[in-house]
């Protein structure tokens, strides 16, 4: 709080003297700047969030928002004179100068420097200025330091933060810059094309020397969107040469600096960009294209084969216009490297190796050539290293059929395919993708299956292709220009379609034995719901009610349940809970019978439909016996479902009760109660994990805090879940759930899961202070004078405590404590005496009986009271429900959570379930308020800790 004082109490003399200043009406406009300033910042806040200065006092978040750009703007402007080519030289100016010293002020400067620039840019990019110049002015000092002659001397170290800070201001505010900043890609290659060759003055270590050729590579791909426009025809020239002789290992290196900085973004709709389009058609279109001629060059060369796919992707996804007519030929090499990539044998045995050739002594020579691209020391790889990668070729693959398709698309006006030439000849270009894209997903699919043995090349390629298609729907959308104009029908029927076969991929694949394949397909499913919602809803449903009837299918319902959970919000939120989801086969039957007359619900069964309300009430009941304390996997599946279902309902009122969510008839309080029953056995019966840091036992001391079940790992959702729904609960239902917590905490002693019922107790002293207070706290005070009591006779007769003695104690404190977490000051100010006198008498107890447990065990108590009195809580904790206008309720409108963020929609006039418009989804990200330590709180645990150090030392 002084820091913000100074800061305020500076922005006040500044503002007081700056009014001194402009007496004659110029006071007047520049506080009117000043305010335009704020309120300007204040609006990209909401696209930038810096939660901590939001809710700062209104004059001091004033005060950081005028002053911080001003401040940035100096030290940039200052940059000259305190991070100068010359004082980052270690070269010395005289002879008597002591070199190594001097080496070591500019890199402490240059380590203050830079990591001050970069924590200003990443954490508060909109504080940072509003002047592009200024941030051209920077880049500019970046490159100079980091493209800097050796003569210079600098020290590699400093080369690396420099060019490690251009980059991320290049990220930061590439859209800023698009317009405003060119780059020079002949210095750059040159740096590159030195570093590749292993060109150093001096020994810096491996280590070092990696990071900078890293760095400096990574610079490059950053920077490539900079270029000037023609570059493209530039770079080809000054590579061309080495790149045509394929006899010699040059060629790899002049293919690794055109995939490292050929800017290939020029595609897109830039003014000016006709000459770098016209370079590209070039290369690619015709059967004589230099590119499609060179693909062929090397037939047996992974990087070669690689880094073409790689250009040939990226091209296709900045050619948002279809300008470039792709030839048939080419279409048809790129399909065959695909199959090659992903090495399958015919009999999809997966062990298929490609590359041996035992053909002439000439592809021998040209395989033995191409082998030495993958040694470490090889230059090709150290500027393109991620060509290699085949995690990367997988993308490029996926890359290109996803953009390829749909950028061309977006050129079309009629039904037909065809299109015309510059020449005036037609191309077939739309079908010769789409044929060719149907083919190897047809090869590829008899590999997407449970008993295939899978690839990481596969799920590479799954994960990728999906990420794409979201990436393209998010472009629909947000209806950003592409092409011709906005996303267009065409395009959004090629988007689907490629969906659908990617959600029968992943339909394939959930159940895989291949660990990587079956994780990839479930998150797959979580992105394509968005997508094509309610056919992968519908398959979902499906999946999930055939795995739980099939009596073999155990080890299958963790992965069912999982792949319920990554839809159901989506299901929720985009899909009218009355709707019924069938299979296309069978909606005309379905609409036939809602337009007689006849109910829906009755030919369920029949056409093999769901109700998506009904089916979640039945799913809650199904997995119920998924809580096993013998089977952690389904155990977090079906937490992880309950939370993310409880977190998608705006309230958890039971049905027929007033505002209570009709489409979900849920009896929430008797599940929550079965809910508990269940998580209690699992309490009573697991073994708990003890942690490799629990250092209680080594020490004599309690260790009951370090181990616990596995309903605390970090994978499972047990902390999220119980918090939700014990403070969502209405408050009669709560009250029950109160009660049974109570119950069990007082017939058991369970010193191994005092996190758990930590958790349950913080959750509804949260939401029911009062209650809890009564119910659980108040009775185990209680409890704890009374062992407090015995264990002070028993101190007295034999001098020491037996170990149930405190295990009881532990249980006991470690769930008081515990249960302070996130509660709101105003309920733990009224423990304040019975938290002071326990511990009192907790750390009397541990001094005549001379036990350490027991000061480790009084210890927590204490501090947790304190931490818990100064915390700053989400607001969001303290909601115990989402409440709803009433016009929108009589409606039947919005009956599910307003506060879920929601990326996309199923139409763009549907308001039924969300804002209509993009902006105002976005507002609902934003966090909730947060609840400050007020002065009374610093109060009360100032005071608690001076009555315990003062009547410790008495």
């Amino acid at each position: 709080s002084s820091s913000l004082d100074c800061v305020y109490a500076r922005f006040k003399k500044k503002e007081a003297e700056e009014a001194d200043a402009r007496k004659k009406g110029s006071a007047r406009d520049a506080a009117e700047a000043d305010d335009a300033d704020a309120e300007e910042m204040t609006r990209q806040s909401h696209t930038w969030r810096d939660v901590a200065n939001e809710y700062l006092p209104e004059d001091v978040a004033k005060a950081i928002s005028i002053e911080d750009p001003k401040r940035f703007e100096r030290l940039i402007e200052s940059l000259d004179s305190v991070a100068s080519l010359e004082k980052l030289s270690t070269r010395p100016s005289s002879p008597e100068e002591e070199e190594e010293e001097e080496g070591k002020n500019a890199a402490s400067l240059v380590f203050d420097i830079t990591s001050l620039l970069r924590s200003h840019l990443v954490s508060k990019p909109f504080r940072a200025t509003k002047d592009v110049r200024v941030i051209v002015t920077l880049v500019n000092h970046c490159f100079a330091v980091a493209l800097a002659d050796n003569d210079m001397r600098i020290d590699l170290k400093t080369r690396t933060k420099w060019a490690n800070l251009a980059k991320t201001t290049l990220s930061v505010f590439e859209d800023q810059l698009d317009e405003v900043l060119e780059i020079d890609w002949k210095l750059i290659m040159d740096k590159v094309n030195h570093v590749s060759q292993g060109e150093v003055n001096e020994y810096y270590g491996p280590v070092v020397l990696a990071e900078w050729r890293s760095t400096i590579s990574a610079l490059g791909r950053a920077s490539r969107r900079y270029f000037k426009l023609g570059s493209s025809e530039e770079i080809w020239e000054a590579s061309r040469k080495n790149l045509e002789n394929i006899w010699s290992e040059e060629c790899f290196t002049s293919l690794a600096f055109m995939v490292a900085f050929l800017p290939t973004r020029h595609l897109r709709n830039k003014k000016g960009n006709e000459e770098d389009v016209k370079f590209y058609k070039r290369m690619i279109e015709g059967e004589n294209g230099d590119w499609n001629r060179l693909f062929d060059a090397l037939p047996s060369s992974v990087f070669w084969k690689s880094g073409f796919l790689q250009l040939f992707s990226q091209c296709a996804k900045h050619d948002v216009s279809g300008r470039i007519l792709w030839p048939e030929s080419l279409d048809a090499k790129i399909y065959s490297a695909a199959l090659w990539t992903f090495q399958l044998s015919s009999s999809s045995s997966g062990d298929g190796r490609h590359g041996r050739n035992n053909g002439s002594r000439q592809s021998q020579h040209l395989q033995v050539i191409t082998s030495s691209v993958r040694s470490i020391g090889s230059p090709a790889t150290k500027i393109a290293p991620r060509v290699l990668d085949t995690a990367h070729r997988a993308r490029s693959i996926a890359k290109f059929l996803v953009f390829r398709s749909l950028n061309y698309t977006a050129t079309t006006t009629s039904e037909t395919s065809t299109v015309k030439d510059d020449d005036g000849s037609n191309n077939n270009n739309i079908s010769s993708i789409s044929g060719n894209r149907e083919k190897l997903f047809e090869f590829l699919e008899h590999c997407y299956h449970p008993d295939s043995p899978g690839s990481d090349a596969l799920a590479w390629f799954l994960e990728h292709f999906v990420a794409y298609l979201e990436k393209a729907k998010y472009r629909a959308e947000t209806e950003e220009t592409v092409g011709l104009g906005p996303f267009t029908g065409k395009q959004d029927e090629e988007l689907t379609k490629m969906a659908l076969i990617a959600d029968q991929l992943c339909s394939n694949t959930i159940f895989s034995k291949h660990g990587h394949m079956k994780q990839v397909a479930v998150k797959s499913i979580g992105k394509l719901c968005y997508i094509c919602p309610k056919h992968t809803i519908y398959v979902a449903l499906k999946r999930f009610e055939n795995t739980l009837q099939q009596e073999d299918s155990s080890h299958q319902i963790p992965t069912a349940i999982e792949a319920l959970a990554m839809v159901t919000r989506s299901m929720l939120v985009n899909i009218d809970p009355n709707e019924i989801l069938v299979q296309p086969e069978h909606a005309e039957a379905l609409l036939a019978t809602g337009e007689n007359g006849g109910d829906k619900m009755e030919v369920l069964d029949e056409l093999e439909g769901y109700s998506t309300g009904a089916f979640v009430v039945s799913a809650l009941e199904a997995t119920l016996p998924c809580i096993d304390v013998n089977d952690a996997t389904k155990t977090n599946a079906a937490l992880k479902f309950y939370t993310i279902l409880l977190s998608s309902v705006s309230n958890l009122i039971d049905p027929g009760e007033e505002n209570c969510v009709q489409q979900l008839p849920i009896v929430w309080s008797d599940w929550t109660l079965e809910v508990l029953e269940r998580v209690f056995s699992v309490l009573e019966h697991a073994q708990p994990e003890v942690s490799s840091n629990n250092h209680g036992s080594s020490s004599g001391g309690d260790s009951s805090e370090q181990s616990a079940s596995f309903l605390m790992n970090a994978n499972c959702m047990f902390t999220p879940m119980f918090r939700t729904l014990l403070i969502r609960l209405p408050e009669d239902s709560r009250k029950l759930a109160i009660r049974r917590i109570a119950r069990f905490i007082f017939t058991n002693t369970l010193p191994s899961a005092t996190r758990e019922l930590g958790i349950l107790v913080s959750s509804v002293f949260i939401a029911s202070p009062k209650e809890t207070t009564n119910e659980i706290f108040d009775p185990m005070f209680d409890m704890l004078s009374l062992e407090l009591n015995e264990a002070q006779l028993d101190a007295k007769r034999s001098g020491e405590l037996s170990k149930t003695r405190i295990n009881r104690l532990s249980y006991i404190v470690g769930v008081i404590s515990l249960g302070f977490d996130r509660a709101h000051t105003t309920s733990l100010a009224t423990l304040k005496d019975k938290v002071v006198q326990s511990s009192r008498r907790l750390f009397a107890l541990a001094e005549s009986a001379r036990s350490n447990p027991v000061l480790y065990i009084a210890g927590p108590l204490l501090c947790r009271y304190c931490l818990a009195l100064g915390n700053v809580i989400d607001q969001l904790d303290a909601q115990q429900s989402v409440t709803q206008d009433d016009e929108a309720i009589k409606k039947g409108k919005r009956q599910y959570a307003d506060w879920v963020a929601l990326r996309w929609k199923v139409t763009r006039n549907d308001t039924s379930f969300g804002p209509p418009d993009i902006e105002a989804r976005k507002k609902l990200c934003l966090p909730k308020p947060f609840n400050w330590a007020s002065e009374e709180d610093h109060r009360i645990k100032n005071e608690v800790l001076r009555e315990i150090i003062e009547s410790r030392t008495k």
